[in-house]
């Protein structure tokens, strides 16, 4: 991104392809057509003729046209497509014998792209995919449609890779680690489904040496001087636990990536706490948890241990919106929270009783009225959350009690909501299973020939179409009014 903005000088652009407050397809697409050997016109071509009109009609909402038609686009494809392939030598020449990719949704295809160029570089490197976005449901997909790639292995990841690249001129033949995908020297895709589980409290301490943080944007926005914000730089994040304890809203993927839920205990995370002030000098951290509060008996405890660190730390955290309460709120605040996130997604009945939050929208006005009347008393600390659109079953009168919700409740929404997010269809969710013979991957068309690899996104057929329009002027108003766009 720093690359792109310095040499493009088109900084617009630049903010549309690394959006932090929404997702990227076309940044997406753009890469996906490197993969293929006739570039984008053919990805467009297979696009503008799929047989799915809701799959069409979604590209052509986000520009697919344009990876054609933008001579501005393309340049910046060009250049950052060089930017990669002048890292690859850089990759291969620090490998040591093996390269792994970390897999998200949006860097799926880039780390494909750079998995091919590294083993046109170095047949020998052997190359292993990871990360959340694999999974035991798409492994055997991912190494038959990409020969490139040798391994892939599902969480949890540690022991099996540690074991894998123990001794990496084996890597291909030796006895199968337990959860690992491998393709043989034969060519045969194996796996060995032994039952693979590591308990969180058994990691060691994340180990950040080498990793220059001040190339990385953080999302913690604290209100400090910039004398005393250098001291919670760079952002370390945690992760103390992996999985959801709900795990039953209907749109969320959590469910399908960890059906598991598991914890590390106060111990173990203000043992990381002290490691990574230690081994980084800083002390603000990021707890990447999904929820941090999923049990406030034992966040009350980490806090605890926190008050009693030799320095002060400074925390953002994401929260679950049912969990909150004033005396977790005052035992967080005096461990250093000032920023957190919330999945809060609907305030109204109907709504959240199709996303099966757990609770209805007077008990989610009255856990944010809560919330705003702590930060009256400690203003500097910052909350944000979510609403999401046009979830399936979404009527008007829903909408409309949405926005009478704002009107009545101003304060709860002004600055307040980061993001209104149109829904979308995740594979492996509670919608997912209900909308399954109706979904089409949004993916389909961009996979390169021959490459047969299932979506985690999905569109379908909308089943109101008549009230869409309406629908979606009213939340446009609200994320103008929530967002202070005005």
């Amino acid at each position: 991104r720093r690359y792109l903005l310095d040499t493009t000088g088109n900084p617009k652009l630049v903010g549309e392809l690394y959006s932090q407050s929404c997702r990227t397809y076309l940044a997406e697409a753009m890469v996906w057509s490197w993969l293929d050997p006739d570039g984008p016109s053919a990805l467009l071509r297979r696009v503008e003729g799929h047989r799915s009109a809701a799959l069409r009609d979604f590209w052509s909402h986000e520009g697919i046209h344009r990876l054609v038609t933008d001579r501005e686009l393309s340049r910046v494809s060009d250049l950052l497509r060089m930017w990669l392939l002048d890292r690859v030598p850089e990759i291969a020449a620090a490998a040591k014998g093996w390269v792994g990719f970390s897999t998200a949704i949006t860097n799926l295809p880039a780390n494909l792209f750079l998995a091919r160029e590294l083993r046109r570089l170095d047949p020998e490197l052997f190359i292993v995919m990871g990360g959340p976005e694999v999974t035991n449901r798409n492994t055997l997909e991912l190494l038959t449609s990409f020969p490139y790639v040798d391994a892939a292995i599902p969480a949890p990841a540690y022991q099996p890779l540690a074991t894998l690249v123990s001794d990496v001129s084996s890597a291909r033949a030796r006895p199968l680690p337990p959860c690992v995908w491998r393709r043989n020297l034969a060519g045969e895709i194996e796996y060995d489904d032994t039952h693979c589980w590591v308990g969180m409290d058994s990691l060691p301490p994340a180990d950040w040496r080498g990793i220059d943080f001040r190339r990385y944007a953080t999302g913690f926005l604290m209100v400090d001087t910039p004398e005393a914000m250098a001291r919670w730089y760079p952002t370390i994040p945690l992760h103390t636990s992996q999985g959801c304890s709900y795990n039953a809203c209907d749109f969320c993927y959590n469910v399908a990536l960890y059906p598991r839920f598991d914890v590390q205990s106060p111990d173990r995370v203000d043992g990381e706490i002290r490691h990574q002030i230690q081994q980084t000098g800083s002390h603000g951290f990021f707890f990447t948890d999904f929820e941090l509060n999923a049990s406030p008996s034992r966040l009350t405890e980490i806090c605890r241990r926190i008050r009693n660190l030799p320095d002060e730390i400074r925390f953002y955290c994401w929260l679950r919106l049912d969990k909150i309460d004033f005396a977790l709120l005052q035992a967080m605040y005096g461990a250093g929270v000032r920023q957190v996130f919330i999945g809060v997604e609907a305030v109204d009945d109907d709504l959240l009783r199709l996303m099966r939050k757990g609770y209805d929208a007077k008990f989610a006005i009255k856990k944010l009225q809560e919330l705003d009347r702590f930060c009256q008393e400690f203003p500097d600390l910052r909350y944000e959350y979510n609403l999401i659109t046009n979830n399936p079953g979404e009527t008007l009168a829903s909408v409309r009690n949405t926005l009478a919700q704002l009107a009545e409740h101003q304060h709860l929404f002004y600055h307040r909501v980061a993001a209104v997010v149109e829904f979308m269809l995740h594979e492996g969710t509670f919608a997912f299973q209900a909308l399954e013979p109706l979904a089409i991957g949004c993916n389909e068309p961009l996979l390169p020939p021959g490459a047969r690899l299932r979506s985690y996104r999905h569109v379908f057929p909308a089943h109101d179409d008549a009230t869409r329009e309406e629908r979606m002027e009213i939340w446009s108003a609200i994320r103008v009014f929530a967002q202070h766009h005005v």
